[in-house]
């Protein structure tokens, strides 16, 4: 009898608290959404919510004026998905905020991390087409390379290079093989693919402008501005607006002092602000050039605050600080992968 009343207690306590605790509780998340340079985006953007059981989001409230948002939802403590906050937004990408493990039977508010947004762009190394649009004798070894390209570069590669074999006209598979070559630090290999995905149609666009970057990189400037000419002339939708960028440096160090300012300004218009922040730092360089010191540093500096984590911070901070005083050293105008 005892032990039967001793089980009978113990399970009378778990019954009474497992209901308690796993029912849901309100809680009230609270946070901020701001650009890189700690400024509120210029428009309000719609806060979502991701699980690690889903694969569609859960939306959620709006940001106010300043980059605000208050959100009342219901806590599972049971539920053992991962969660996080991001913005769903069509012009910016953004920070994640991960909201797992919080407890709203102790907890009724929680302020959390700010999501930081940049502007989002395409990138010219993504690797994408329809399977249909991949010729039938080359679509095994390309889903293949696809497959290894996360953990296996260099048999990615292997495989992409039987796909050009198979079908040499296949425009996405060299720029796929000069996707994976460049990645590997193969930028001789790289340039040879991707003047072939050009050769096999020239309106592609993101093969334009990797070439531009590898002629930067390598530093010949005729070809890096020829790359980017091209790659202007046919991304009507403005796709990529790095591209101006890569001119302006080509022709800065073409000397074409007219032309560099003019690309440069282009990356600056209304539809391009903010997508390409290293932009402002070339233009403050062709001031400079020109005379206008005072101009330069304002551009740098606005493009410091733009890029708080640039790779040569510290570098430009120094040059802005000698730039009226000869030999300065001058960092370079942009950093290419």
């Amino acid at each position: 009898m005892l032990l039967t009343r001793v089980l009978f207690s113990g399970c009378a306590i778990a019954c009474l608290l497992t209901p308690m605790f796993a029912e849901p509780a309100p809680i009230i998340l609270s946070g901020k959404v701001l650009m890189k340079d700690g400024t509120p985006p210029t428009k309000t953007v719609s806060i979502e919510k991701t699980c690690s059981d889903s694969l569609t989001g859960t939306p959620g409230p709006l940001t106010n004026k300043k980059g605000e948002y208050v959100w009342r939802m219901m806590i599972d403590v049971l539920d053992t998905q991962q969660c996080r906050l991001q913005v769903n937004s069509a012009d910016y990408t953004s920070t994640q905020v991960n909201i797992s493990g919080l407890n709203g039977h102790t907890t009724t508010t929680v302020s959390l991390d700010t999501i930081i947004l940049s502007f989002k762009v395409s990138d010219p190394y993504q690797i994408t087409t329809e399977d249909g649009a991949v010729p039938g004798k080359s679509r095994g070894a390309w889903k293949t390379a696809l497959a290894n390209s996360r953990r296996d570069m260099s048999a990615a590669e292997t495989q992409m290079q039987q796909v050009v074999t198979d079908s040499p006209k296949f425009a996405p598979g060299w720029h796929a093989l000069g996707v994976l070559q460049r990645l590997q630090g193969k930028d001789a290999e790289a340039r040879k693919s991707l003047e072939q995905a050009v050769a096999a149609d020239p309106k592609f666009v993101a093969a334009y402008v990797i070439l531009a970057q590898i002629a930067i990189k390598q530093e010949e400037w005729g070809a890096a501005a020829k790359a980017s000419d091209d790659a202007i002339a046919q991304d009507k939708k403005v796709m990529y607006p790095e591209e101006y960028l890569h001119l302006s440096v080509a022709k800065y160090h073409l000397k074409d002092m007219a032309g560099a300012e003019a690309a440069v300004k282009e990356a600056l218009t209304a539809k391009n602000q903010g997508k390409v922040p290293r932009a402002e730092y070339v233009l403050g360089r062709i001031m400079v050039a020109k005379g206008d010191v005072a101009g330069g540093r304002e551009h740098m500096a606005k493009y410091l605050q733009m890029e708080p984590d640039a790779t040569d911070r510290s570098e430009i901070q120094t040059f802005m600080q000698t730039l009226d005083k000869p030999g300065a050293n001058e960092p370079a105008l942009e950093v290419v992968p």
